[in-house]
């Protein structure tokens, strides 16, 4: 069981709220996404190392790179749009699809987030669970999205 759990597409979730965290985990085990490895931390530098495999998260097989983040923007320590930002030697940090999960309906931090190529989705958190099933069929979509791109069908010679 637990060397299938190491091999399950990584779904990394960038939150800090106890409450938020409640809702996507009820909602993640509602919404048939079992097959996905949900790893929840609870703030932005815990995020950046787990991403560049620093410190505790070195260990590639038992903390292997997302398929895709979760971002919360206002995060302890490092918040989401500094993580947005983050650049490797001018190269973005974040090689991965990002849907932004934020408490902020301002337009302006709406358009900042959107503004980044691999941010695909912002959704505005709502203290309800109903509204928890759009933001996990967006990250169902994201997922079916980056498996035709890393697995592409193959190409049989004529």
């Amino acid at each position: 069981m637990l060397a299938q759990a190491q091999s399950a597409p990584v779904v990394l979730i960038a939150e800090d709220d106890p409450n938020d965290l409640l809702l996507l985990h009820l909602a993640y085990k509602r919404t048939g996404l079992g097959h996905l490895s949900l790893r929840f931390l609870p703030d932005g530098q815990l995020i950046i190392d787990y991403i560049v495999g620093r410190g505790q998260y070195s260990d590639r097989e038992e903390f292997p790179l997302p398929s895709l983040l979760v971002l919360d923007l206002s995060m302890p320590r490092f918040d989401g749009l500094q993580l947005l930002d983050l650049r490797d030697t001018r190269r973005p940090v974040i090689q991965f699809p990002v849907v932004v999960f934020s408490g902020s309906a301002s337009d302006a931090v709406h358009r900042n987030a959107t503004s980044y190529d691999f941010v695909t989705a912002y959704f505005i958190k709502s203290e309800r669970f109903d509204n928890m099933p759009p933001l996990l069929d967006q990250i169902r979509t994201e997922w079916h999205c980056r498996q035709k791109y890393v697995n592409p069908a193959p190409v049989l010679p004529q």
